[in-house]
């Protein structure tokens, strides 16, 4: 997403849509502060900034599957789970009266995950499974991220990842090859030895 274009002596800015189109927005440069529209800018940019973390939270960089359409399954999954998950967002932003760029999504999932199993006894028990839900809300408002505006957030990995190699076979037959190959490496006197000793 981007500014395009600029029309009407600063009053129509046009921005390109990711799927190509393009929207405007009427802004008078009398009620409107250079300030008012660089933030405009960020919260588009926000857009973008949520999308990377997306991927880099729901683990999107790399789908495990072999077929078309296992990927494309597995994308709709993820889709379903992040609208739930947002949505669950928008009950504790509502809750805590605050937005719901405020909130956690990670610290959400968490806390999705960690009470999950509570809510299996209350199966067939409306009420208490209110009173659950009722406190989970209450607990995603409490999630509150640390605004920090203008702060730049590098992509590079914090861990340097470790010099083994990939797993490209079954871990049997590694073992198995490395296994011979250690057999091979041994001395002779040593095999013979091996064969010869008393058991």
């Amino acid at each position: 997403m981007g500014v395009a274009g600029e029309r009407g002596a600063g009053r129509t800015f046009e921005i390109r849509i990711l799927s190509g189109g393009l929207g405007k927005i009427e802004m008078d440069p009398e009620t409107h502060c250079a300030e008012e529209v660089a933030d405009l800018y960020l919260r588009c940019w926000e857009i973008e900034v949520k999308l990377r973390d997306l991927k880099a939270t729901l683990r999107m960089g790399m789908l495990s599957v072999k077929s078309p359409e296992m990927a494309e399954l597995t994308l709709l999954t993820t889709q379903i789970s992040c609208d739930l998950i947002r949505a669950l967002m928008q009950e504790g932003a509502n809750h805590g009266v605050r937005e719901i760029l405020e909130i956690s999504f990670r610290q959400t999932i968490d806390l999705v995950v960690s009470m999950s199993e509570s809510y299996r006894p209350l199966a067939g028990k409306p009420r208490k499974l209110r009173e659950r839900h009722q406190i989970l809300i209450e607990e995603v408002s409490q999630r509150v991220l640390e605004i920090r505006p203008y702060r730049l957030e590098p992509r590079a990995i914090k861990r340097r990842p470790k010099s083994y190699p990939l797993l490209t076979a079954p871990r049997r037959i590694l073992v198995e090859k490395d296994t011979s190959e250690q057999h091979l490496q041994e001395s002779p006197s040593r095999r013979l030895s091996l064969c010869h000793s008393p058991l």
